[in-house]
């Protein structure tokens, strides 16, 4: 009498997808962040002008300074971070290509 016996070509993959299912079982257990970030003051902008698409940002908090790429404005922000206030634009010419 024959007894059945499976390939082991199809256990390898009943053991990754078991493998799998427990790896993202155990990811769902993973503990909740430590730090939780929330907005503390909001700065506004000279001339009321509103930023709704920026870049990168950078800060160096040795000078207290908060430089944002703002592509809305198409300029590079300069916010002090000791005061929370907008200092004004980093220098840059703001022009459209219509007036060139």
């Amino acid at each position: 009498m024959l007894k059945y016996r499976p390939s082991t070509d199809c256990s390898r993959y009943v053991l990754a997808a078991i493998a799998t299912c427990l790896l993202m079982s155990f990811s769902a257990l993973a503990a909740p962040p430590d730090e939780k970030y929330s907005a503390r003051t909001q700065v506004t902008l000279p001339g009321g002008n509103k930023v709704t698409s920026f870049d990168i940002s950078f800060v160096d908090p040795v000078i207290g300074l908060y430089l944002l790429a703002d592509r809305t404005n198409k300029a590079v922000e300069v916010i002090d971070t000791t005061t929370n206030t907008a200092r004004g634009d980093a220098g840059l010419c703001r022009c459209d290509a219509e007036q060139r």
